[in-house]
């Protein structure tokens, strides 16, 4: 991604969307998606590039305009914002959020399982956002002037853990330069289906979307996939092992989305209770233990802020432990 403007992104699709619409190729664009801070449906898109907010170098696009060779798309990422007074009238007070840790400079956050980060078309109330809008400095919510002022990183919806927020402007881009920067140590812990052959392991297999929908896939012989290939590396540990399954601590060196998910799936031990990504037998085994949603769980962020070093963990929520020490449990009977 380019920049164009200050306050414009620049998007150049590859050859192989030569020939699509303009709306169909940004409603599967994980690109614009991450510009404009969620996914717009098809309808959407259409009404923003009528508005302006997509354009050209030539000016105006239509909806139906086809991807030609060499054309670039003017993204706005402000125009696609709420404006910070709807996002706190949005029920914010509602949400269950807890404040871990905080500096003049930052807020660190256990998110709940559940509750989504960033708001979207079918969400638009209680979500990380929201909360965020609530508690920022007016003038640095407005300078920002999207749905993700301070947000400098994500977690998926049902995953529960550690969120790090930005509370100003130079907080915001320095955060946002470690993680760039892969200068930050992100620690998960999983249960995942079943037991990994190798007690330690790197994964390195690169991540692309998948040709049958807009989810992610491991780039293997064999699956098609869409879009950019993307690198991707997360090294695992097995700390403790059940009668099928295993708790795992994940360390993600990229960022990509879903990753931990993916590459998990990618070597037969899908997260369990995730029906995204999951294998018939982790979907069956998740179904009869009463598995809650997919159990991954951010777990420690370590970082050096300004010249100051930071490590902060959370422990398991009641629903991931729960489930834990069932499992242990039973493995100590037999």
């Amino acid at each position: 991604m380019d920049t164009f403007s200050k306050n414009t992104s620049v998007i150049t699709p590859t050859t192989l969307h030569m020939g699509k619409r303009v709306d169909q190729f940004l409603a599967h664009s994980q690109e614009f998606q991450n510009i404009v801070g969620r996914k717009l449906s098809r309808a959407e898109i259409q009404r923003a590039i009528k508005e302006g907010a997509i354009t050209s170098p030539s000016g105006r696009l239509a909806p139906h305009t086809l991807v030609r060779e060499k054309m670039s798309l003017f993204i706005a990422p402000k125009k696609f914002a709420p404006e910070m007074a709807q996002l706190i009238s949005l029920n914010q007070l509602s949400i269950p959020i807890q404040i871990q840790a905080q500096t003049d400079d930052f807020w660190v956050l256990e998110k709940p399982a559940g509750i989504q980060v960033h708001p979207s078309t079918t969400k638009h109330e209680d979500t990380i956002s929201n909360w965020v809008a609530s508690h920022s400095n007016k003038a640095f919510f407005e300078h920002n002037n999207s749905e993700r002022p301070g947000i400098v990183h994500r977690l998926d919806k049902e995953t529960s853990g550690l969120l790090l927020v930005a509370k100003n402007q130079a907080a915001q881009e320095a955060l946002k330069r470690i993680f760039h920067d892969r200068l930050i140590q992100k620690t998960y812990l999983a249960l995942v289906f079943g037991h990994p052959a190798e007690h330690s392991e790197s994964i390195t297999t690169p991540l692309a979307r998948s040709s049958r929908g807009n989810r992610q896939q491991a780039v293997l012989p064999g699956r098609r996939t869409k879009g950019v290939i993307r690198e991707a590396e997360t090294e695992y540990t097995v700390l403790e092992t059940f009668s099928n399954a295993s708790l795992i601590e994940a360390r993600p060196h990229t960022g990509r989305t879903h990753q931990i998910r993916v590459h998990l799936a990618s070597i037969g031990h899908p997260v369990l209770g995730d029906t995204l990504y999951a294998s018939k037998g982790s979907k069956a085994f998740s179904k009869k233990n009463k598995v809650p949603r997919h159990l991954l769980h951010a777990q420690k962020l370590s970082f050096t802020f300004f010249e100051t070093s930071y490590t902060f963990s959370s422990s398991l929520p009641q629903d991931f432990q729960m489930i834990v020490e069932r499992f242990r449990a039973a493995s100590q009977r037999k």
